[in-house]
């Protein structure tokens, strides 16, 4: 009895250290390790060149242990990598990734997720499409969630998006292009009627993760509201992402042909924010489910496309990279963080990430495991005295029966 009284005791300090331990630490972790995580990089880069393994390597020193792995097209070939930031089908590369990433064994307990620009939506088309083994935070920078309803410029000593750009002045939605030429398979440009009519028509990709098809399907909202948190970030100065609110799911309206220039929209060069948009009033992909609970969070950093500061960066790492896993990895678990991830935000506008939340998080649970095991404990005393009663009235020797007079 007293051992079993002491390993309660154990079990609570344990709880209580958990409960103690750095403001970064996820609630409920027991594990000091830092969750796993996954980069794809953006147009013009490759996965190995050298700002990315700086970047890692900055990483790996800010949180110990953090393992780190960068989406490749060709692990052979740098050259080759960054080629396929241009050319080929983004749907057999998302397919790669998925089929990359199932592979490594670092991976299988789920990992974060950073995208660079377009490495961002390709993430997003991981997660919807795929989802084995499961992120647990996505993060986009300057990602272009919408689509572009212009090209990017090139510079002037960039060869390979010289000749892709050559490539597109064939016309964007020919057969080619959408499954050739990268840029063109997320071009959207629903100012041009024409444009517009011919994107759904042949456009496989960002009309596809975004259902905007005739059928939708069910399995990508479901993946992405699984998600823990949806971080996207947008560049206040972005001119290579047009319009720049992609990144936060805004587009500009559509256009019917017979509207003309004008259009009705009152104010037609203003994209359409997220949550007045049909994508998010539909719920399309999961973006209201996973806004209802505080998961979606819009992020502004200033500066132009990919200058990634100081400030912005402490927007994310430490917060939703470099923090232990949570451990919970079954549905019954998911489902009592998300509920519980819902009614913090919506009692009391907090995030479980932020240091508030946090510290509330840790209280409930705290008391939560407090109340447990004193009930716990309370049942277990009762049993015994139970039990001692029941022995002390089997041990009582009865005497001879009544007597008898005749």
């Amino acid at each position: 009895m007293r051992a079993f009284i002491a390993g309660w005791l154990l079990v609570l300090a344990a709880s209580v250290v958990t409960l103690a331990s750095h403001a970064e630490a996820v609630p409920f972790s027991m594990l000091p390790k830092p969750h796993p995580l996954v980069i794809w990089h953006g147009l013009g880069d490759s996965a190995h060149s050298e700002g990315m393994e700086s970047f890692m390597s900055q990483l790996k020193e800010a949180f110990p242990g953090l393992y780190v792995h960068s989406v490749t097209q060709d692990a052979t070939s740098d050259a080759e990598d960054r080629r396929h930031g241009f050319f080929g089908h983004v749907n057999d590369q998302v397919q790669q990734a998925c089929d990359q990433l199932a592979q490594i064994d670092e991976l299988q307990g789920g990992f974060d997720a950073i995208g660079f620009s377009q490495g961002g939506q390709f993430l997003r088309a991981y997660v919807q499409r795929c989802n084995t083994p499961k992120v647990r935070n996505l993060i986009t920078f300057g990602s272009q969630h919408m689509g572009i309803a212009d090209l990017p410029a090139c510079g002037p000593t960039d060869l390979l998006c010289r000749v892709a750009e050559a490539a597109l002045r064939g016309g964007i939605y020919t057969d080619y292009a959408q499954s050739h030429l990268v840029s063109a398979q997320y071009y959207r440009n629903p100012k041009d009627p024409k444009a517009f009519a011919a994107y759904l028509d042949k456009n496989d990709f960002i009309k596809d993760i975004n259902n905007e098809g005739t059928t939708t399907n069910a399995t990508y909202a479901k993946n992405l509201a699984s998600l823990e948190n949806f971080v996207m970030l947008m560049f206040d100065k972005d001119t290579t992402v047009e319009p720049k609110q992609s990144s936060w799911f805004a587009s500009y309206s559509v256009r019917n042909q017979s509207e003309g220039e004008a259009g009705r929209d009152p104010n037609p060069n203003e994209p359409t924010p997220l949550r007045q948009s049909s994508i998010y009033l539909d719920d399309r992909i999961g973006l209201r489910k996973l806004d209802r609970r505080g998961a979606l969070k819009m992020e502004l950093c200033h500066g132009i496309h990919m200058q990634i500061d100081p400030a912005c960066q402490l927007k994310v790492f430490g917060k939703y990279v470099g923090t232990p896993s949570t451990g919970l990895d079954n549905a019954v678990a998911t489902w009592i963080d998300h509920a519980w991830r819902w009614m913090l935000y919506n009692t009391t506008g907090l995030h479980v990430e932020d240091t508030a939340g946090l510290i509330l998080t840790q209280t409930v649970l705290f008391l939560a495991l407090f109340s447990v095991i004193r009930v716990s404990l309370a049942l277990i005393v009762h049993a015994v005295r139970f039990v001692g009663r029941k022995r002390a009235d089997d041990d009582v020797q009865s005497g001879p029966g009544p007597i008898h007079l005749a």
